[in-house]
């Protein structure tokens, strides 16, 4: 039978971390730095009661003849397809939808 022990100079259950401190990280390594929020605005048809204010915190709605419009940030991509993805769910129909730099001034008459 062949042997389990560790290698000489190594302890068993044991893995070697190198830890580098300092502002540079090593060659190679990702960036896990915070993406910036991402402004967005979507506009729905019809309008939303106000008490769907609570289903989309952080987001402002506004109503204007026949149209709802949700804007303000999210955190990145991700969490704005899950927003329409929960709009869809709800079986809302997405009219326009705007993110990152290109979300233009608010007003439901720019885009509707």
């Amino acid at each position: 039978m062949g042997s389990s022990e560790p290698a000489a100079g190594s302890a068993p259950g044991l893995t070697r971390v190198n830890i580098r401190t300092g502002d540079d990280p090593p060659p190679g390594a990702r960036d896990h730095t915070r993406m910036d929020s991402l402004p967005c605005r979507i506009v729905l048809q019809g309008e939303l009661s106000d008490h769907f204010d609570l289903a989309f915190e952080g987001l402002s709605l506004h109503h204007e003849l026949g149209y709802t419009e949700l804007s303000g940030t999210v955190a990145d991509r991700a969490q704005l397809w899950s927003l329409l993805g929960r709009l869809f769910g709800l079986g809302m129909e997405v009219v326009t939808v705007q993110a990152g730099d290109g979300v233009g001034p608010l007003g439901l008459g720019n885009d509707v």
